[in-house]
């Protein structure tokens, strides 16, 4: 396996923590569970940030009012 397929990897298994962590979380300030994820896992906050926005755009994630409201998991594709 390449170094740049074990990168792929690793960050699918990070986009995939971060799911299920949201998922945990309904009904949640979502900028306290980015926090907490970023910290917990030593990401910087803007790349979970930018996970957050992939998410949503793809309809995995929803929110209202910065709350999560529901969170799609069977969406993720892989």
């Amino acid at each position: 396996m390449s170094v740049a397929q074990k990168v792929r990897m690793e960050r699918l298994e990070r986009i995939r923590r971060f799911i299920k962590t949201l998922k945990a979380n309904i009904g949640e300030d979502v900028n306290k569970v980015v926090a907490w994820f970023a910290v917990t896992t030593g990401l910087r906050e803007k790349v979970v940030r930018e996970y957050l926005a992939l998410l949503s755009r793809a309809g995995v994630v929803e929110l209202e009012n910065r709350i999560i409201k529901e969170v799609h998991e069977e969406k993720l594709i892989g």
